[in-house]
């Protein structure tokens, strides 16, 4: 989806074989973690416990049966053990580089891939931001995963793979999300990127989670004596990345961390938990599974 075919050096199995046994790991952990889920079917009544969320006491029925007003009673809700995946990918020219980024984006599709798979479950991929948003339908292999990222990077097959609706807002209301995990994969240069207003408008009622596995390609970096040319990959323009205290590359630095704060801030609002893949660490997915295991704890 990021036109890996053409310039990557390094292909997608070749990393898979690198990270090893980290990649089994993350599978197994994403396995269990969209397994999970509180449910929306509703199945019996039972005195409340301090384990239980606010959200499920039912404050009428504790009303009716309580004589003090001090007894609680929760609702308990069938598991939901059929958790569909959608994966948000962002395609814009942006998420190409450096050459880490768009590996890691694909090693990401297919680890949540083989997670629904293994679990049972069906996964589907949006490609927004790049030439027309594209739209893979639900998907029960990882055989069909693979067809759709190949024929993504082929310019005469992507036609054929655009979505009826012509706004990710309006694919949302085409598909009538229930019992899904919505994860959006993307470097987050802006905030425009994580439709937040589109996953307000989705019923909460209707389970559905929402993850910005968000890359982060400036943390890590100590402030140098120096500074740096850059060409373009795609032209001959030039960029001069200051790497002094206080330079270009620090400002870069704490304007993505305002930006994720400032996600994580606004995302309370409409169930958006973020995690972090921090490309200058030798094994980002390792940190990316610690950071997404506590996020489906927390909210389970």
């Amino acid at each position: 989806m990021w036109n890996r075919n053409g310039r990557h050096l390094t292909s997608t199995r070749d990393l898979f074989l690198r990270i090893g046994r980290t990649v089994t790991d993350v599978m197994l952990g994403l396995e269990r973690s969209i397994a999970r889920g509180r449910g929306i079917e509703f199945h019996s009544m039972r005195e409340f416990q301090d384990s239980d969320s606010p959200r499920d006491i039912d404050w009428m029925a504790s009303a009716r049966l309580s004589d003090d007003d001090l007894e609680l009673v929760s609702r308990e809700f069938m598991p939901e053990h059929q958790i569909r995946v959608l994966v948000v990918a962002d395609e814009h020219a942006s998420m190409r580089y450096p050459s880490k980024k768009p590996l890691y984006a694909e090693a990401l599709v297919e680890l949540l891939g083989r997670a629904a798979h293994e679990s049972g479950n069906s996964i589907s991929v949006v490609g927004v931001g790049g030439e027309g948003m594209i739209y893979s339908g639900w998907m029960s292999s990882e055989e069909d995963v693979r067809t759709f990222l190949d024929s993504a990077d082929e310019q005469k097959r992507r036609p054929r793979l655009r979505a009826s609706a012509h706004t990710f807002a309006g694919l949302l209301d085409e598909l009538r999300l229930k019992n899904t995990l919505v994860v959006f994969v993307t470097d987050f240069l802006e905030l425009e990127r994580i439709p937040l207003d589109a996953l307000r408008a989705i019923n909460p009622a209707q389970n559905v989670k929402s993850v910005a596995v968000v890359f982060d390609e400036w943390s890590g970096f100590a402030p140098i004596e120096s500074a740096l040319a850059l060409r373009s990959p795609e032209g001959d323009a030039f960029a001069t990345l200051d790497m002094r205290k206080g330079g270009s590359l620090e400002r870069e630095v704490n304007a993505f961390r305002g930006r994720v704060a400032e996600l994580k801030r606004r995302g309370r609002t409409c169930n958006l938990s973020v995690v972090t893949v921090p490309l200058v660490e030798e094994d980002p997915l390792r940190n990316f599974q610690k950071q997404w295991q506590q996020v489906m704890e927390e909210d389970n």
